[in-house]
């Protein structure tokens, strides 16, 4: 969880994750470092092909005057009471995949203003309760070139 940061006039990046995030069960502990004492459980997937997903957030976040906001790849992984507003990208998302709990919002409770909404190329992507206010762009499949 990320919790109640302001990312303002960064020259690229506001509220930005690096690479893949896929937050998944793992049975790493303050008490082992960090480490996994089960490395089979680095997979996303286990034996019988189940899927490892936990969920994450972002919450109550605010990004304004930068460039990037967002991710390149990041699944289970909630945006909840964000508020963004003239930046280049209100929110860039390359990559994400459905929800693992079957119900969770990609982006719930939130606000954009003044600028590009770029959406995911895959998945179903969902957004709620959520303002779109004066110059907000939707860009749809943004990665494919589909919906610029």
């Amino acid at each position: 969880r990320i919790e109640g940061n302001t990312f303002h006039s960064n020259g690229r990046f506001g509220t930005y994750t690096l690479t893949r995030n896929y937050p998944k069960q793992t049975d790493q502990s303050i008490l082992t470092d960090g480490h996994n004492l089960d490395q089979s459980l680095c997979s996303g997937f286990d034996n019988d092909g189940n899927a490892r997903g936990e969920s994450g957030a972002i919450v109550n976040n605010v990004d304004y005057y930068n460039a990037f906001v967002g991710h390149y790849e990041a699944g289970d992984m909630q945006y909840n009471g964000h508020q963004s507003f003239e930046n280049n990208n209100l929110m860039y998302w390359k990559e994400t995949k459905n929800f693992e709990n079957g119900c969770s919002a990609h982006i719930t409770g939130s606000s954009y203003a003044e600028g590009n909404v770029a959406l995911p190329d895959q998945a179903t992507f969902i957004i709620e309760n959520t303002h779109f206010g004066n110059g907000v762009k939707l860009e749809a499949s943004h990665h494919c070139g589909v919906g610029s």
